[in-house]
């Protein structure tokens, strides 16, 4: 037998709400999935308690003041845009508006019995104006573009809350949430502030009353782990906030040496903000590249210091940024105190003399030197000699294996002098053990000071005439090919003109 006090009406194709007479004690009224576009004919259900119209084809909310009765209002999956028109329902507890079209929590201030609010898959961008909601015990707002939410806290019976997937992106988007006093169950999952470290932790240790947080339990074990685990994840974080500030400090300096650098002065330019960033003065790191570490050496401010403990496994240095005379003033007498040295590389150096070099000559075990963006590159014929001679271990110069033909010219341009330098230096008038570089480094010594400056001003004559020529050796081969098309022409012209000549002649006999 029909129920007097139910009516359902689902999926009949109707366009509109039918005028139902003699329904005087209808309580429950369904007409889900029909193609009802207004609501309207209730005037006649003075005990309508439960009116469904899910899944229809509704723009407005409308024509509700004569059911003043009504605790459930099912309105899911229409157009509606706004939320209005329910002033005549004081009495209602349940309100389903998902997947709609609304911009604005807003007109539900008179609500005061409404316990749960179904706003899941609208167009909402903030969570407010529901303080006055006093009775409610869940909101659902899914699937929405939320980026704040308020009022949460202020809802003494809240239990439920559900929001997945919007646009909550930290903590303080969700402050509101993690001070409700009866929380048991929320979902966040699908938001940025999910992909958080340490977001679970904070959740429970937050909200004490949780019980159920993005469908997983919250157990006891993980209440008492809680604080321990935040304070960990802290710890973590601001670790890596202050590696990434030293790394951006890094970057800003480089970036600052790069742009400033004077080729001419071999320094940078004086730079006022060196208050805010010191690294700009100049900076050592290590660099640990499997079990072998790389020592890098930026600016002129920079000083030889690394922990003791990592010496002995320093097996290249780099050097940028820094003037030569304070890499072999400064740093090489910390240097020679490593014993597995083998690789030194220079860049921005402000080196453009043979004799600037003759320092690296203290690091005798060198196997590879690297010299860029440097103009002592410009000497190419006796660069590599020197560095043979200074460097007597050196097996690769700027990633180029050094061959016996290499040593042999080395020595023919360079090791008479080494002789002649090493015994005119040497007390005792016999042969000297001191390298070429030892000798050319000027520093004060207990010597004939005599034979001394002649050595010393016979090696500058001899290495000032080398860089002379091999000057105009380089000025000739760029300018060979434009001489010797010259003398074809000028050759061509003047046979040309002796033919026109010889023809002249015979032409006059």
């Amino acid at each position: 037998m029909p129920n007097p006090e139910r009516l359902n009406l689902d999926r009949k194709r109707l366009g509109s709400c039918p005028l139902l007479e003699g329904e005087e004690r209808l309580k429950l009224l369904n007409y889900q999935n029909n193609l009802i576009t207004e609501i309207a004919n209730l005037h006649n259900l003075p005990n309508l308690v439960f009116l469904d119209l899910y899944n229809n084809n509704i723009t407005h909310i409308s024509n509700l003041g004569c059911v003043p009765t009504l605790r459930v209002l099912m309105l899911g999956k229409n157009n509606i845009e706004k939320i209005e028109h329910l002033d005549d329902l004081p009495r209602l507890d349940v309100l389903d508006l998902h997947n709609n079209a609304i911009r604005t929590v807003e007109n539900l201030s008179h609500l005061t019995d409404l316990r749960v609010l179904n706003l899941a898959g609208n167009r909402l961008k903030e969570v407010s104006n529901i303080r006055n909601l006093t009775a409610l015990t869940e909101l659902n707002a899914r699937r929405n573009s939320i980026e704040t939410l308020n009022d949460l806290d202020t809802l003494p019976h809240l239990h439920r809350v559900f929001l997945s997937s919007n646009k909550l992106e930290t903590f303080q988007s969700i402050e509101c949430c993690l001070d409700c006093k009866s929380l048991t169950e929320l979902s966040l999952d699908g938001n940025s502030v999910f992909q958080e470290s340490q977001y679970r932790w904070v959740m429970v240790d937050r909200i004490k009353t949780l019980k159920q947080l993005d469908t997983r339990r919250v157990t006891d074990e993980e209440r008492k782990q809680a604080p321990g685990m935040i304070k960990r994840e802290e710890d973590k974080r601001k670790e890596a906030q202050k590696l990434m500030a030293a790394q951006e400090e890094r970057n800003d300096a480089l970036s600052f040496f790069n742009a400033t650098w004077n080729m001419d002065a071999g320094s940078c330019y004086t730079d006022p903000s060196l208050k805010t960033n010191p690294k700009r003065k100049g900076f050592v790191e290590l660099q640990d590249t499997q079990g072998a570490y790389v020592l890098h050496v930026y600016g002129d401010g920079a000083e030889p210091q690394w922990e003791p403990d990592k010496a002995a496994g320093i097996r290249h240095v780099v050097f940028e940024y820094i003037s030569i005379e304070r890499v072999c003033t400064v740093f090489i007498p910390t240097l020679k105190q490593l014993p597995n040295l083998h690789s030194v590389a220079l860049a921005f150096n402000n080196c453009s003399d043979l004799n600037q070099l003759a320092g690296l000559g203290e690091l005798p075990h060198v196997e590879q030197l690297t010299i860029n963006d440097n103009r002592v590159l410009r000497l190419t014929k006796l660069l590599k000699p020197f560095c043979i001679m200074i460097l007597p271990q050196l097996k690769k110069l700027n990633d180029v294996t050094l061959d016996v033909e290499d040593r042999s010219s080395a020595e023919q341009k360079f090791g008479p002098f080494a002789r002649l330098l090493s015994s005119s230096l040497s007390p005792c008038g016999g042969p000297s053990h001191r390298s070429l570089a030892q000798n050319l480094c000027i520093r004060p010594l207990h010597v004939n000071e005599s034979r001394s400056k002649a050595a010393r001003q016979y090696v500058d004559g001899i290495l000032h005439h080398t860089k002379t020529i091999d000057a105009k050796i380089q000025c000739l081969a760029q300018s060979w090919n434009d001489l010797v098309d010259d003398l074809i022409v000028e050759t061509l012209v003047e046979l040309q003109t002796d033919q026109l000549a010889h023809k002249d002649f015979y032409a006059l006999e």
